[in-house]
């Protein structure tokens, strides 16, 4: 692969981040979690989840609903702040997340004065122009320290920023949260259309209650139930696309000593080989309190990274630029463990395609049950967040036309508004991902987006394989 066609995608990448929906938040509070039972209309949403993508949602939904239940079935604790305290449920957050300057915008819509916040506590921030140093056979990119373009984006650890984000919509007075799971959907037939009136809620101790809502809400990430939902009011799925990257990768968080870090000339390094070998990218991050998350990744199922570390210094010999990985290594201290992740697929639901009578009614799913792309391109979050503003802007117009709280028709037309924000992420991260002899396209109904423009970047099928 050429140099020329890695950096056309990794500059289109950053480009997808500039252009940003806008819309003002409000102040938010906590109270204690109730099981209602009554069938009785009380302007009431659940959102499955209390991951990004459930905390985004619960902050645009509380604008549109009297009580908004958030449920999740991990113990949340806002103490929780760092990279040893990945909870269960995102097993992803002990690796590297970035919200880069589009999903920081975002944030600061939503959450106005929570970017400072972050900054105050610890967060660092970075450029992606001048911060971020990438090497590729040897040149560098995007290392401009007095280059026009302004990527500014939040870099901390997954915990680090979810915390702070809980803990803003825990104040917000109208959201609750409830620790339990969801297994199945209070639904119904009306005429020719499944209406999701609720859902069941199965808590700790095994038992299980109904808990009745006008809308519910699925931000349950990777491990959603979808296809269950839908196969139980009979429903078909969504069309879909799915590529197998097969990514695995390993990450530790090492601590320079202050003069370590006086002396780096970046905040991130990131060394791409020409070739798709074992551990064949290394990514060096800021994040908070002056430490730094080390990953280390490989493509294809045979390829995933070791966690001992004398294994990983043998491998920084075969590396481009290992040598600086190698120093890590020996010279920072270590502040955790390195762990392993394999991520075996990046995929998308064609909402877009969907007719009336396919989707139920009062039910809408985003984030990661919608969408999950390849972690090496740091999306997930600003696409659960921009997806969130998708939904509060159908929500809007629906009242300002109707001036009603009557949902008919919503849900279908929030699934078709997150529709358009999937795309743009997807295409430009297939695109890269297509590229990689590693891929493989696992279903699809034809030629995407992602592959027309992957076929006019490399001149049809001449690159990685294709």
């Amino acid at each position: 692969m050429e140099p020329t066609v890695l950096l056309c995608a990794v500059v289109v990448i950053l480009v997808a981040f500039f252009v940003l929906p806008v819309r003002r938040g409000k102040a938010c509070s906590e109270k204690p979690c109730d099981h209602e039972v009554s069938r009785t209309p009380r302007d009431h949403v659940i959102i499955i989840g209390a991951g990004m993508a459930g905390l985004f949602a619960g902050r645009v939904l509380s604008d549109y609903f009297k009580k908004v239940t958030i449920v999740d079935r991990d113990a949340l604790s806002d103490d929780d702040t760092g990279v040893a305290s990945t909870r269960r449920g995102t097993p992803q957050g002990f690796h590297h997340h970035m919200m880069p300057m589009k999903g920081a915008r975002t944030l600061d819509v939503l959450f106005p004065g929570l970017i400072e916040e972050l900054f105050a506590d610890g967060a660092t921030q970075l450029n992606l122009a001048s911060d971020f140093l990438i090497v590729f056979k040897g040149v560098r990119a995007l290392n401009s320290k007095h280059g026009p373009l302004d990527l500014t984006g939040i870099a901390s650890s997954r915990p680090f920023l979810e915390s702070h984000v809980r803990a803003r919509v825990r104040r917000i007075p109208n959201v609750t949260f409830c620790q339990a799971t969801v297994d199945e959907l209070l639904h119904e037939r009306q005429g020719d259309a499944s209406v999701v009136y609720g859902a069941v809620l199965r808590s700790k101790d095994g038992k299980d209650a109904d808990l009745h809502a006008d809308m519910v809400v699925d931000a349950s990430g990777r491990r959603s139930r979808l296809s269950k939902y839908l196969e139980s009011m009979g429903l078909p799925e969504p069309p879909s696309e799915c590529l197998d990257v097969s990514i695995s990768y390993c990450t530790a968080v090492f601590k320079p000593t202050p003069e370590q870090l006086a002396a780096l000339s970046w905040r991130n390094f990131a060394a791409v080989p020409p070739e798709y070998v074992q551990a064949n990218l290394f990514v060096i991050m800021a994040i908070e309190h002056g430490c730094f998350m080390v990953g280390i990744y490989g493509y294809g199922r045979h390829l995933v990274a070791p966690t001992d570390v004398e294994k990983l210094k043998v491998l920084t010999s075969s590396m481009l630029h290992g040598e600086v990985l190698r120093t890590v290594l020996d010279t920072w201290q270590q502040v955790t463990p390195f762990k392993s992740y394999i991520d075996a697929s990046s995929y998308v639901k064609r909402f877009e395609k969907l007719q009336p009578g396919d989707w139920p009614e009062n039910f809408i799913a985003l984030g990661d049950a919608v969408s999950a792309f390849n972690p090496q391109y740091g999306q997930g979050m600003t696409a659960s967040a921009l997806e969130s503003v998708a939904i509060g802007d159908v929500l809007r117009k629906h009242l300002t036309e109707h001036y009603t709280r009557d949902w008919c028709g919503v849900a279908l037309q929030c699934q078709k508004a997150i529709a358009p924000v999937v795309a743009e992420f997807w295409a430009t991260g297939a695109t890269e991902d297509l590229m990689r002899p590693t891929t493989t396209v696992v279903r699809g109904p034809g030629p995407s987006s992602a592959l027309h423009f992957r076929m006019g970047m490399c001149g049809g099928n001449a690159c990685g394989g294709w």
